[in-house]
């Protein structure tokens, strides 16, 4: 598929592959003719990680994105990381679509404020919102039932 027709996207991160991060890709992977581009770079944080070099990579990253995946589960680590990322995605026209945390935790309440969307950890509804949100696609899914039939 030519790159041109892929979504661009970034998923944010503590500098680091953590397991939402990981279990993001996987899902989008399992996704058939779902094509994407990942720009977030966890593995690339910048030398003495101050403050200034962390927003400066972190724009590099965002900037080409399309829209930007928030992982809840990451704000309840490191909220002034993961508040920074969604404001530098918000002051540079970046849809942002929020993943409720996986597990019992809540979505909080300022990923929801700053948030267009928050979808549930189920891939299809990932890469439908990622869909609405850079491209402005909507897709009308019907749940199917797999039905044993009379046995």
């Amino acid at each position: 598929m030519p790159d041109e027709d892929s979504i661009h996207v970034f998923a944010t991160h503590l500098w680091e592959n953590d397991d939402d991060y990981l279990r993001l890709f996987d899902y989008l992977g399992d996704i058939d003719n779902f094509y994407y581009v990942n720009h977030s770079a966890p593995e690339d944080e910048p030398e003495g990680a101050d403050a200034l070099a962390s927003r400066e990579a972190l724009l590099a990253q965002i900037e080409p994105a399309e829209v930007v995946i928030v992982l809840s589960t990451q704000y309840l680590r490191d909220p002034v990381m993961i508040e920074l990322q969604m404001a530098t995605a918000k002051r540079h026209g970046k849809p942002v679509l929020a993943v409720e945390p996986f597990g019992p935790d809540p979505v909080p309440e300022k990923i929801k404020e700053m948030s267009d969307k928050v979808v549930e950890w189920y891939a299809r509804k990932i890469v439908d919102g990622i869909k609405m949100l850079a491209r402005g696609e909507e897709e009308h899914r019907f749940d199917t039932i797999d039905w044993p039939g009379d046995l």
